[in-house]
């Protein structure tokens, strides 16, 4: 059950066009009611076996998690959306923001191509390079025969399985 207000109905519509996925838990119908006098969405969902998702990852054990990760889970999982934090508080909590150094790899998107066009055929030039080099020039590739094959192993596969067949007896 959540308050009725466009933040619960945004996520409960949103809920209902996810729910076809298998990896996420079905909305069956959802009502509207009245709760202790406001107005309150009744969302019926499919019954699922093991209880609340943060006691569940408690009892793994996952003592892996600081304390500030474990307020930021709590926080994300809160049943009613006022309470629940945005996008925005997400992205500049302290936990997400540690993990948010990004290495000074220039990504070729087409967007960056476009805005620097005259990199753009210095970058075409690297990568025809670089593919000519792992290019094979089938001409010069001649394939044996496995008769003419020198090879080790199957060399003594040849030797083990003809060695097997003279050391075989006839079953009587």
């Amino acid at each position: 059950m959540l308050q009725d207000c466009p933040k619960a109905r945004r996520e409960v519509e949103l809920h209902w066009r996810a729910s076809p996925c298998a990896h996420i838990v079905r909305i069956v119908d959802v009502y509207e009611n009245l709760y202790q006098g406001r107005k309150c969405l009744l969302i019926v969902m499919e019954c699922m076996d093991g209880g609340e998702l943060f006691s569940r990852i408690q009892d793994r054990g996952d003592q892996a998690f600081t304390e500030r990760a474990k307020q930021l889970i709590r926080t994300l999982l809160k049943t009613e959306p006022t309470q629940r934090m945005t996008i925005t508080e997400f992205m500049n909590h302290p936990w997400i923001n540690q993990s948010m150094e990004v290495p000074q790899t220039p990504l070729h998107t087409s967007r960056v191509l476009k805005e620097e066009r005259d990199t753009w055929e210095e970058v075409k030039e690297e990568m025809t390079s670089a593919l000519a080099t792992m290019r094979v020039d089938y001409e010069q590739i001649k394939i044996k025969t496995i008769q003419d094959s020198s090879n080790p192993l199957l060399k003594r596969r040849k030797k083990t399985n003809s060695s097997g067949t003279d050391t075989q007896t006839p079953a009587t």
